[in-house]
């Protein structure tokens, strides 16, 4: 256990950088996981996840971690818009968050076409992305070695956010 923090506090403080994009400052921090260091990336999730306060846009292949889970649909509890985006297989996914969120009202689009959607990203008030390697899974926690990578950039954030709503306009109508 103790190892698990002395890492995260490693890895936040060779993480965290900023860097001048135009007059506005941006931060980035990397947070990785692995088999042997797990929890570490659900913890970070969950604690920017939590600092939503008007818009939550999410673009995912995957979605099965109930902890992340818990977490949008406190945002959207506490009045953020939220709107998600899936993969076409992930209505269907075994343990998937899909149900659980279409049944609490959060509008959910599935993805259609050729390929996999394979997006990892969320934008967060037009002002943070997150984004890397990892799928919002139990799995992607526990037994792979993933990347999750947040920006504080309301530059980067519009550009994640127009590449949100163009999949969302082009998936939500009939």
């Amino acid at each position: 256990m103790t190892h698990k923090f002395a890492f995260a506090a490693f890895v936040l403080a060779i993480g965290l950088f900023a860097f001048a994009a135009g007059p506005h400052p941006c931060s980035v921090t990397a947070v990785f996981s692995s088999p042997e260091v797990d929890g570490l990336a659900e913890i970070a999730l969950v604690a920017v996840l939590d600092e939503a306060m008007e818009s939550l846009d999410i673009a995912l292949y995957s979605f099965t971690d109930d902890q992340v889970g818990a977490a949008v649909l406190r945002a959207f509890r506490r009045g953020v818009a939220v709107r998600v985006l899936l993969d076409e297989g992930q209505e269907e996914a075994r343990g998937g968050e899909y149900l659980r969120l279409i049944s609490m009202g959060v509008p959910v689009v599935l993805v259609h076409g050729s390929g996999l959607f394979h997006h990892k990203f969320a934008v967060i008030d037009g002002a943070v992305v997150i984004t890397g390697s990892y799928n919002w899974t139990a799995s992607a926690d526990e037994r792979n070695w993933e990347n999750l990578v947040f920006i504080r950039c309301s530059q980067m954030a519009a550009v994640f956010k127009e590449e949100f709503e163009r999949i969302w306009l082009k998936n939500a109508t009939p």
